[in-house]
């Protein structure tokens, strides 16, 4: 699994939320690099519903970054928001100490 996925994991147990990582599909949102997607499943449309949990981090650049999982109207996972305040390219995904400050919204 890729930090991104890691990021996400993190978020999920943060918000409590139970994830069916098999049933999952992932889309890059075309975010100008900070390395937002889309999760969907293979059987429905999905509409956005609420914010979950975050995550703020600084990255490697010392920019402010904070990351977002949103759920779906059924409370499943939605998309995975990741914004970096200068809206320049992410650099490195945050490590496990970061992952650990992960928090429901």
């Amino acid at each position: 699994m890729n930090d991104g996925g890691r990021l996400f994991e993190h978020l999920a147990a943060a918000a409590s939320t139970p994830v069916a990582f098999a049933s999952l599909r992932a889309q890059s949102l075309d975010d100008g690099g900070m390395d937002s997607f889309r999760l969907s499943s293979a059987t429905e449309v999905a509409r956005f519903g609420s914010a979950a949990a975050e995550v703020a981090f600084e990255d490697e650049d010392s920019v402010a970054m904070l990351a977002t999982l949103y759920l779906d109207q059924d409370k499943a996972p939605f998309d995975d928001d990741v914004w970096k305040v200068d809206f320049s390219t992410l650099r490195r995904w945050p490590g496990p100490p970061v992952l650990a400050r992960s928090r429901a919204s």
